[in-house]
């Protein structure tokens, strides 16, 4: 893309010079296909996380990235603790693929199970909640499933309309 068609795109989204620059584009309420692009580790305010970078693979989002945030900090509530757990214990299933003891002690772990999981796909249901304190940061809420139809439309495993 030429910068002038760049300008020309920002500029028919209905940006005017003197809006705010960093306004949030994350991704609204809706359901996505998502591949897992990247896992690392993080801290923050002194608390080590597992971020989980998901991409959407198609539709008028694809491309775009949403960002998951697994912290299990002692000092988190109960709360925020239990929907993580619930998040991690759900895309276990959906990935088949069962975490060793080892890369669940610690977020760093935890990273090293989702870098296996690198490109595995599914779908994501995102709900976006208010939220009062800061209404520029919406809440949001996470479903996952396993996808139903195989990216080739044919059933899982059956390769014989493959060209090779």
């Amino acid at each position: 893309m030429s910068i002038l068609d760049a300008m020309k795109m920002v500029k028919d989204s209905g940006f005017n010079a003197g809006d705010a620059i960093n306004t949030s584009t994350g991704l609204g309420s809706g359901i996505y296909p998502v591949r897992i692009k990247q896992a690392e580790r993080s801290e923050f305010k002194g608390y080590e996380r597992a971020n989980i970078i998901l991409e959407v693979v198609s539709g008028e989002a694809k491309d775009r990235l949403e960002f998951l945030e697994l912290n299990f900090s002692d000092n988190l509530p109960d709360f925020v603790i239990e929907k993580n757990g619930k998040i991690l214990l759900t895309l276990i299933d959906i990935l088949g693929v069962n975490p060793t003891k080892s890369q669940l002690a610690d977020p760093e772990g935890l990273v090293e199970y989702f870098q296996s999981q690198i490109g595995k796909q599914f779908k994501m249901d995102l709900k976006l909640r208010q939220n009062k304190k800061n209404p520029q940061y919406p809440y949001r809420d996470y479903e996952f499933d396993r996808l139903e139809d195989s990216p080739f439309g044919a059933a899982e495993g059956d390769t014989d309309d493959f060209p090779f």
